[in-house]
């Protein structure tokens, strides 16, 4: 997201809401890896009115996750800090913004409209891509 996107805006509230000391926590109980070392701490917690319970799945996939007291996923708060204090940045390489820029030009008008030939998306995104990227 660039500062001259018409919804550059918009998408800063979006990540500040998301990376917010409640939000974090909220995703952290939910099971996901928080990024705030605040989150992991057991004076804050999710408000009740928000559900770390799964919704069923519209297209009927069973929930395979581990839960544990009160449905939230088998992972502790430590293990998961633990893997965030571990993990590693993924690599850079020359061609990443290369790849970026394409898949978001290509699949513009799919995001906009909501709908799109699936099989000439394809087509183009492959024939972008292969211009795009070497070998």
């Amino acid at each position: 997201m660039t500062t001259s996107s018409e919804r550059a805006r918009k998408a800063t509230e979006l990540i500040r809401f998301l990376t917010g000391r409640q939000s974090e926590r909220c995703l952290l109980e939910a099971g996901f890896a928080a990024t705030r070392a605040s989150a992991y701490g057991r004076a804050l917690r999710c408000p009740a009115e928000i559900s770390a319970v799964p919704a069923p799945s519209p297209t009927g996939e069973a929930d395979e996750v581990r839960r544990g007291d009160e449905g939230r996923p088998g992972l502790t708060d430590a293990m998961l800090g633990k893997a965030l204090e571990q993990a590693v940045h993924r690599p850079r390489t020359p061609l990443c913004g290369a790849f970026t820029q394409t898949l978001i030009t290509q699949l513009g008008p799919l995001v906009e409209s909501g709908s799109a030939n699936q099989d000439a998306l394809a087509r183009s995104l492959d024939e972008a891509l292969r211009r795009a990227l070497p070998g």
